[in-house]
């Protein structure tokens, strides 16, 4: 009876196992079903690179490829100016791993100052860059004459680039009424402009402007104006003695002196032991044939020499006129 109470109970126990067993079983599935494996996805680089690595001008010389200078967004084209520039070019333009520029590289373009070419980097950023044209030439030095006729040769002195194909002189009136090109010339040297003055000019006081290779420029110097078909500046010596007291006025007759400058004038004098004395007076009206000065209340007494005046037309600007001490100042 005992065993088979331990026979029964050993089968309890098995069955329990076997039991247990089974349902552990179905709990490992049901946990290995429920997971996931999850993989990480690829990792993406998109290049911001939108600079230029380098930007040649293959229209310089068959056999010299010239380069701009690629300063921050400006592109430095130096040019000889002893070469004639190009209206277009088609610039080879360098650029980093997968830019793009507009216009693409190799397209024709205006070549000149201000034509502009947009980097595009792959992450969709810009850069606008500049062109920007040097032309290796001196500022223009030069200097011409005061006054020249109607049809007669002129030349301007200077330094300049012995082209006449980029050589133009224009004379424009003061008034500005009038501007007369020059573009026919017989000789442009290193050193000299020269052309004959045309026949039809109207007769007045003109500025000089020259274009000569990249360079545009007035006359650099005071004395700027050119008289076109008159005479200089003259004052003669006085038919008689002119006497004037201090703190009044004077009058002295010449011809076209209606291209005076300022208001000023000098009277010199000789001192007793032999020096010169001067003072500057005013000049305080004149027409085409008359100049009015005033003496100061404190100028200098005795016999004038000389009258100094300021031009246009006269060479160095201003010319002292032998009044052979006709002109006495007196108290």
């Amino acid at each position: 009876m005992n065993s088979f109470r331990l026979i029964k109970n050993k089968m309890n126990f098995f069955s329990a196992l076997l039991l247990l067993a089974i349902l552990t079983a179905g709990s490992c599935k049901k946990e290995y079903v429920d997971k996931y494996n999850i993989i990480p996805g690829d990792t993406v680089t998109v290049l911001g690179y939108n600079h230029m690595l380098s930007f040649a001008i293959h229209e310089y010389h068959p056999d010299t490829v010239l380069k701009a200078a690629i300063k921050e967004d400006s592109l430095l084209v130096y040019w000889p100016v002893y070469k004639a520039a190009p209206e277009t070019f088609s610039p080879d333009i360098s650029l980093p791993e997968k830019a793009t520029v507009t216009p693409a590289s190799g397209t024709a373009v205006p070549f000149k100052t201000g034509t502009r070419f947009t980097v595009k980097a792959e992450d969709g950023t810009t850069r606008v860059f500049t062109l920007k044209l040097i032309y290796n030439q001196a500022p223009l030095q030069y200097v011409n004459p005061n006054t020249v006729t109607l049809g007669y040769p002129f030349n301007i002195y200077g330094q300049f680039v012995a082209d006449p194909g980029m050589t133009t002189v224009w004379f424009e009136r003061l008034d500005g009424a009038d501007t007369v090109t020059i573009s026919s010339f017989q000789r442009v040297t290193a050193t000299q402009i020269s052309f004959n003055i045309p026949d039809n000019i109207t007769p007045d006081l003109y500025r000089i402007r020259i274009r000569n290779g990249w360079r545009t420029e007035y006359s650099n110097i005071e004395l700027d104006t050119l008289q076109i078909g008159y005479s200089t500046l003259d004052l003669p010596e006085p038919p008689a003695e002119i006497t004037v007291k201090r703190g009044t006025e004077f009058t002295v007759n010449g011809t076209n002196i209606r291209f005076l400058r300022g208001n000023k004038a000098i009277l010199i004098g000789f001192k007793e032991d032999g020096g010169t004395q001067s003072q500057v007076i005013d000049v305080t009206a004149h027409t085409e044939t008359s100049m009015t000065f005033s003496i100061p209340a404190d100028a200098l007494l005795g016999k004038m020499a000389f009258l100094q005046v300021f031009s246009h037309t006269i060479p160095g600007g201003n010319y002292q006129y032998w009044m052979n001490d006709k002109i006495i100042v007196t108290e």
